[in-house]
């Protein structure tokens, strides 16, 4: 018997056990290219939903605090700024609830995302579709829109946190009227995709967003001329910024004293009173202000007092200087990337 009629009579013989051993191979085979094909699919959707929502934004400098909007000019002006970027835009960005005034339908909205910006924002998207934003105006997104059963020209209430330098829940904090209520007027609803779909959230589900002027937030917060975030973008929506642009932006980011909260004064007596509008001044910052200080005789003022006044004796001819380093990323501040930018061309993190 020739060993090719042996083959063929022991795949007749076992030719059930061969099979099921073939239909296996082929089961498993189509579950594995399946997975496969679905998870490459979701990474291309979550991909086009992150680019979609953030379109050219690299990084995001968001603070509990406020500073002054030229921060953002200031970073775009350096001559190295243009290398791997292209604006750097200031805003406010705050978590609200709004409520329809003429709707007995529709209840309140709440984790609406509030953004305080100007025209430089909206030039970060399709500037076709731009909407300009009067003051006492706000702009929605169809998602909010829809939930507040709002269309444009109606009346509805924006219920904005009051911003104060002592945190409500510590005890001097204001336990009272910790929200202020502002009527204004819906001037047009968006499609809740682009810049309508902008959030520093990952997430599947479209954000209920609120825009309104940058310099009209800043008034009702009593925080005129100043923001509370910077939004960098880069040279291209589809691509990773290089590794060095973390530390290009990092050097290139120059605060103020006043961007801290923190006023200088030089007494007639050459004293130099450094006050922070903070209840509690950062350990890094206090640091930085002694260093700067070169050995000088510091006294504080009361810890207890929501004004954190630092005082130091000076020669009078000495001129007043404070060096302070850039904003450093920590638990609730920093420059750092929005989340979702997971791959080389989705970016971090």
């Amino acid at each position: 018997m020739s060993r090719l009629r042996l083959i063929l009579l022991s795949l007749l013989h076992y030719r059930r056990m061969h099979a099921a051993v073939a239909i296996g191979v082929i089961a498993g085979t189509a579950v594995l290219t399946g997975a496969l094909l679905v998870g490459d699919s979701m990474r291309g959707s979550l991909r086009h939903l992150t680019l979609d929502r953030l379109g050219p934004i690299d990084y995001v400098l968001a603070t509990d605090r406020f500073f002054r909007t030229e921060l953002a000019e200031e970073l775009a002006a350096q001559p190295e700024f243009s290398r791997h970027f292209t604006a750097a835009v200031p805003a406010i960005l705050l978590t609200v609830s709004a409520e329809n005034a003429g709707s007995t339908t529709s209840g309140r909205v709440t984790q609406v995302n509030l953004v305080g910006c100007d025209a430089r924002f909206w030039q970060l998207g399709d500037r076709s579709s731009a909407p300009t934003i009067q003051p006492r105006e706000v702009v929605l997104n169809q998602r909010l829109a829809e939930s507040l059963g709002a269309k444009a020209g109606d009346r509805i209430l924006l219920r904005i946190p009051r911003v104060g330098s002592v945190p409500a829940e510590s005890a001097l904090g204001r336990k009272s009227e910790t929200v202020q209520s502002q009527p204004v007027t819906v001037g047009a609803v968006i499609p809740a995709q682009g810049l309508g779909r902008f959030s520093l959230r990952p997430s599947q589900q479209a954000p209920m967003n609120a825009y309104v002027s940058l310099d009209w937030l800043a008034d009702r917060l009593d925080q005129p001329g100043r923001a509370s975030a910077i939004l960098v973008a880069g040279t291209d929506a589809r691509t990773a910024p290089p590794p060095e642009a973390d530390g290009l932006l990092q050097r290139l980011l120059r605060p103020r004293a006043t961007d801290y909260g923190i006023l200088v004064k030089e007494s007639p007596q050459g004293y130099l009173n450094l006050t922070s509008d903070q209840l509690i001044l950062d350990p890094r910052l206090e640091q930085a202000i002694l260093s700067s200080l070169g050995g000088g005789q510091v006294r504080r003022s009361s810890p207890i007092s929501p004004t954190h006044t630092i005082r130091s004796r000076r020669p009078r001819k000495s001129p007043p200087r404070l060096r302070l380093s850039t904003f450093r990323p920590n638990r609730r501040s920093g420059l750092q990337r929005p989340q979702g930018r997971s791959d080389g061309h989705a970016r971090p993190r």
